[in-house]
């Protein structure tokens, strides 16, 4: 499976946000551990309640010609 340097970014922010870490922990009563052994849990939370969402909302930024290297 080949993913792009978007979802790259995108999967990224999706296992390294501390807001997404911690809501993940709330709602599935869990700790960093659980999260460790089941990063699904992290992406499902993301996607589910708004980060893909705002990702792509923010993804023209990325893909503008000034912010090109």
């Amino acid at each position: 499976m080949s993913l792009s340097e978007n979802n790259w970014r995108q999967v990224v922010e999706a296992l390294t946000c501390p807001l997404n870490r911690s809501m993940t922990m709330v709602e599935h009563s869990c700790d960093e551990w659980e999260l460790f052994r089941n990063p699904d849990l992290l992406i499902n939370h993301y996607v589910k309640f708004g980060g893909a969402e705002a990702f792509a909302k923010r993804r023209g930024l990325y893909l503008e010609p000034e912010y090109q290297i």
